[in-house]
Parts: C-alpha cells; structure tokens; sequence
C-alpha cells in the first residue's frame, strides 16, 4: 500500500496559490470581482497585513477568544466569516484550469488500494480520482454519504477540509417541527451539494444536502493555530485523522508533494513523523524546502527518507512513472 501526500505546491500546477501568497492572490482577485471589496478593506483598516496570513488568522482567533464583549466578538467573528467565505468563492474561481498533472497522477500512478492525504482545499484532485474511476465520492471521502458500491476505492482524506464540502444548519430543514433536539444543530459531518457532484462529474447525490438552504464552508481556516470545528464535528475531524494515521501506518511507501510541513503545523507533524514505521520508505518532493524535509525525517530517524526527482511534481511523475515501467519490464523479462 501506498500514500500520498499533497500540499499547496502540488495545486500550483493548476494554478492554485502556495500558502504564502493566499492572502495577495485573493486581493487581486478582488480587483477582478468587488463583491469582497468590504472585506478586504476591514482587513487593511485595523490589522497589519504584511504579516504572513497564517499569522494574521491566528491572531484574530486570538482576539475573537479575548473579546472584551459580545458586541465585539460578534463584529470580529463576522470579519473571519467574510474571509472564510471569501476564500471558498476565489477557490472557485480557480477551479476551471486544467490540472493534468492530477489527471496522469490519478490514471497512471493512484491505485484503488492507496490512499491519498491532502491539506488542500480545492477539488480539481478529486475530480481527477472520480474521472478515473479508482475512487467514489460515496465513501471515498472517508465519510458516508450514500450506499457504498462494490468496486475498491482508494481514500481522499481532505484534513483541512474540502470548497465542496458545506454545513447546512438542521440539514436545511426549515419550518416548525422539522427540528430533531437530539440532532446537532450542523449535524454530524459536511454535506455536497448537488452542483458539486455534478463539477466532479457524476450523478450521486448526497442525501444529506437540502438545496436553496443557507449554508457555511467546511474546511479549516488556515491560521497558524488551527481550530477544527464546528464543535458538533469534533468526532468528524477525529475520524479523518484517525484514518490517515492508519494509512500512514499501513503503507510501505509514502510520499510527499508539495507540503512543506510547517513547524506550527502540530497536528499534521504528529502524523507524519510519528505515525509510520522508521523503516518506511519516504520520498519527498517539495522543490526548494526538499532537502530540508529530507534531513527533518532523518533526524527523525527515518533512514529511507529522500530527495524525489528534481522537487517538481512533474519531475516526480516522471520518475515514478519511469520506474513503474521499469519494474513491470523486469518482471516480464524473469517470467520469460
């Protein structure tokens, strides 16, 4: 078994931000598009923005936590809603590029047996995995969301969350005596709308999702301290990371693209450093930030870390795709 790994750096091929410029590349956008222009202005206004995104988002959960009233927490749990919503809209925006590195990584390398982690919000990966066949939006998220099929899927563990995930509150049910008390108010886990199954490009349905009802993006603000909520979906969040551990656990071979493993990246750290065998072979694409990742795992004792290709994504499918045909060669040539 195998795993993968993504981080922003393996997007950028579909033109995707890295991290470190998500903040500027969605200004720019609004430039194109002024329905955010109010939020950005709310951002310039009291906060220094030249400070790294991560930190700014970590510093107003901060705020937001210390508020001297509930008038102020209100206004400064509007502005991080706004940006939340911001950033779910730009995603979109993006999301009509061509990833092709995607479409040879999911037909030509992804088994239905391997399991893939990513950090990254958008779904061009997904819809790369749904078209070639080797995974199921039903289950494959690690979520139920319809009657599982018979054929093998790989896993998508999306552990910051996904643009196409949403929360509805009370399920989108509205009216006297639709409420369940014994429910939680956001349910148990994400729904997808419908449009969105139709962007990855099947016909299911999740059951879950009530169309025309008010909903929230679900996925994790990316601050330096992460929050994982809501706190209805502290079990939800649990399940994913406790299966990306177990793939990591499982898996011979893992490798890591275009995540650089942030140092305040507690969580993900944990997981990759202490959830697999020392013995695990580990390759590590990350273009500049490779060789640094390559001496943190072995420091770490993991004696089979290294270097993949020339630290691009593409070099990366290049060689491991070269050295799948080299494999199936050899093992032709000793059965004849």
């Amino acid at each position: 078994m195998k795993t993968y790994v993504f981080g922003a750096g393996a997007s950028a091929h579909a033109h995707y931000p890295l991290a470190s410029n998500l903040w500027q590349s969605m200004e720019e956008w609004v430039l194109l598009d002024n329905t955010y222009r109010s939020v950005v202005d709310k951002v310039h206004e009291p906060y220094d923005d030249s400070k790294p995104f991560e930190v700014f988002l970590a510093e107003l959960d901060d705020r937001i936590f210390h508020a001297s009233d509930s008038c102020e927490r209100k206004v400064l749990e509007s502005l991080r809603n706004e940006i939340q919503y911001m950033a779910h809209d730009y995603f979109n925006s993006i999301r009509g590029n061509l990833a092709e590195l995607y479409r040879l990584f999911a037909q030509d390398i992804l088994t239905p047996q391997d399991a893939v982690i990513t950090f990254n919000y958008d779904v061009s990966l997904d819809r790369e995995l749904c078209r070639s066949g080797k995974w199921s939006v039903l289950t494959g998220y690690g979520f139920v969301i319809g009657q599982p099929t018979t054929s093998p899927s790989c896993k998508l563990l999306k552990l910051h969350g996904s643009s196409n995930w949403i929360a509805q509150l009370f399920g989108g049910l509205q009216g006297v005596g639709t409420i369940s008390p014994d429910e939680p108010p956001l349910g148990s886990r994400p729904v997808i709308p419908d449009p969105e199954m139709i962007y990855l490009g099947t016909d299911l349905v999740d059951r879950g999702f009530r169309n025309g009802a008010h909903f929230k993006p679900s996925f994790i603000m990316p601050a330096a301290n992460k929050i994982f909520g809501p706190h209805e979906w502290e079990d939800f969040w649990d399940s994913l990371w406790l299966q990306a551990g177990q793939a990591i656990a499982a898996s011979d071979e893992v490798h890591i693209i275009g995540y650089s493993l942030p140092e305040y990246d507690n969580r993900a750290r944990d997981l990759l450093l202490r959830k697999m065998s020392r013995e695990t072979e580990v390759s590590i694409c990350c273009r500049s930030g490779t060789n640094d990742l390559v001496k943190l795992f072995r420091d770490s004792g993991f004696t089979n870390a290294r270097a993949a290709a020339d630290g691009t994504f593409e070099g990366w499918l290049k060689q491991t795709h070269e050295f799948r045909d080299s494999r199936i060669q050899s093992s032709l040539s000793a059965e004849l």
